[in-house]
């Protein structure tokens, strides 16, 4: 394999990188005889935290597609796969290469609205707005366009709600609030993809808007500003786009402070709008307001890869059929810098979930006869970038898709210790769940969904991209009842880590972790899978599910 880059390593972390190498080989051939009822006990903390402390390094430099980092990452998951006996399950041996445009957007230090009065609101960059190119192209311009104040902008028949019924949006800047509307609708507290970022650009998309402005708040989007200053706008990276793909010129977030001097400006009460928004009555809302916006961007062809491997299936009938764990590798590499540190090393989110994955495919190698269907381990790229790698995976899959079975991501983890639940998120859209209930009340643990579904966190990471597919997924976040805490403590260092380590530099082991909740997840997850991957009939999703439909294609 050819690299191309080609910097010196440094003694101290190659060192490292040789000696954790050799200490799997020897691991993985004490292990060979391990009998199956103890296979799960090749999952350690020890190798877990080992593997997270290499990948969270200085030295791969936070891991961002396109960099050396990224190919260490890369070279290191590829060096366990091989010395754990899979095969190569890659387009490109354990390589699954993909293409990315990088696109980097000059936009202006004000984002300027104007009244009919000709009165004016300027934004101040970062601080109030950050935006970049909805087009892969070399700019932009935006040119008196009307902004329209359209509520969550959702159309969604099967709850009699559209937004935008009746008024026609082509050509506006639409501002949106985030998240889904409050009460007993759209699931209650359980955030749906209509709740997501990605879908109100894609529907301002689809209907012509030149525009798609999103108004945060940190309750609505599940995180902090801090997290949209750092992960929107300047450089992006995507996907190439079809040419035929619908496209807004502008993409962008605004604080609810600006979104509310905007609507004052057009002669507007900004709470009394987003009261209205809350009626499926509500209907998108002229503001009186336009805006004028020139910006260039700069477009590059860049490229990342997924790391794929496969341990095959052992019955005849079976083993075409395929249960893909995905944990992705990258994270944010270096970026502005916090306290004096500007290497964002993605130690929790997500070397964790990648040594993990490491870590059930040992317990998976160590097994003396694997199970009756194949297991696709995927380390992927570019997660952070929008779900790209699992998104091209789950586009050009190894085997047809309708022969991926069932998907279990890892993404994050506990860091806390030991815990009495487990949190499921997605609970009760597959029968997935009934494996879970049984494997954990084995460990006389309880499954629960998710502590904060009003986050969507079921569509923040990579099962997502299969589940589009069809794909019935499990992605499990750490339990909250901690044995010996007290009640309500895992819950706020959860919350207090999103706070101040998600997505920042501050995301790095320290003595403070303890890895043994993160065993009894894992090993739960495993025992799960090969169970999936044994019984006779493949797993499905609950009828009416919103990913049910692609999945009742294959079995027709």
């Amino acid at each position: 394999m050819s690299h191309p880059y080609r910097l010196p390593m440094p003694v101290r972390s190659f060192s490292i990188l040789l000696g954790m190498l050799l200490v799997t080989a020897v691991r993985g051939v004490a292990q060979e005889a391990t009998p199956a009822a103890e296979a799960s006990t090749a999952i350690t903390e020890a190798e877990i935290l080992a593997h997270t402390r290499f990948l969270s390094d200085d030295l791969l430099a936070g891991r961002a597609p396109g960099t050396r980092g990224e190919v260490l990452a890369q070279s290191y998951v590829i060096a366990q796969f091989s010395a754990l006996g899979l095969e190569p399950a890659g387009d490109n041996g354990w390589l699954q290469p993909f293409e990315l445009v990088s696109l980097t957007s000059q936009m202006p230090e004000q984002l300027v609205v104007s009244n009919s009065d000709g009165e004016t609101v300027a934004l101040a960059y970062d601080s109030e707005w950050v935006g970049g190119s909805g087009r892969q192209s070399s700019g932009g311009a935006i040119e008196g366009a009307e902004i329209v104040f359209v509520g969550y902008g959702i159309v969604a028949p099967e709850e009699n709600w559209n937004d935008y019924e009746g008024v026609d949006v082509e050509g506006k800047v639409l501002l949106f609030l985030n998240n889904d509307p409050v009460g007993d609708r759209f699931a209650g507290d359980t955030r749906l993809y209509y709740g997501r970022w990605s879908y109100k650009y894609e529907i301002a998309a689809e209907l012509g808007a030149a525009g798609a402005i999103i108004i945060h708040t940190t309750p609505s989007a599940g995180y902090p500003w801090q997290v949209v200053q750092r992960g929107f706008g300047g450089t992006e990276l995507e996907l190439p786009a079809p040419p035929d793909e619908p496209r807004t010129s502008l993409r962008a977030w605004v604080t609810e402070d600006a979104a509310a001097r905007i609507a004052a400006l057009g002669g507007h009460d900004f709470d009394a709008l987003v009261e209205r928004a809350q009626s499926p009555a509500f209907r998108a809302t002229p503001l009186g307001v336009t805006l004028d916006l020139e910006f260039s961007a700069d477009l590059n062809a860049t490229g990342t890869a997924n790391v794929l491997a496969r341990l095959p299936g052992n019955d005849a009938d079976l083993a075409d059929e395929h249960i893909v764990f995905t944990a992705h590798y990258d994270h944010l590499g270096v970026s502005t810098a916090v306290d004096g540190d500007s290497i964002y090393n993605g130690a929790r989110d997500n070397a964790l979930g990648t040594a993990t994955l490491l870590a059930i495919a040992r317990a998976f190698a160590s097994l003396p006869d694997p199970p009756r269907r194949s297991i696709l381990f995927a380390a992927v790229g570019a997660e952070e970038s929008g779900l790209l790698g699992s998104l091209h995976l789950a586009r050009h899959p190894p085997v047809p898709a309708c022969q991926l079975v069932a998907n279990i991501n890892l993404d994050g983890g506990n860091i806390w210790g030991r815990t009495r639940d487990v949190r499921q998120v997605g609970r009760g859209k597959s029968d997935l769940d009934a494996w879970l209930d049984r494997f954990g009340a084995e460990q006389g643990r309880s499954i629960h969904t998710e502590e904060f579904p009003d986050k969507g966190y079921f569509y923040r990471s990579d099962q997502f991209s299969f589940a589009k597919i069809g794909v019935p997924a499990i992605y499990l976040h750490e339990g909250v009842d901690f044995i010996d805490r007290p009640e309500g403590w895992g819950a706020e260092q959860v919350e207090a880590w999103i706070a101040t380590d998600y997505h920042q530099p501050s995301d790095e082991i320290t003595p403070e972790w303890d890895l043994s909740g993160m065993v009894d997840d894992a090993v739960l997850l495993f025992r799960v899978a090969r169970a999936v991957a044994n019984a006779d009939a493949s797993p499905r999703w609950t009828s009416g599910d919103e990913f049910a439909a692609a999945r009742e294609a294959c079995h027709r």
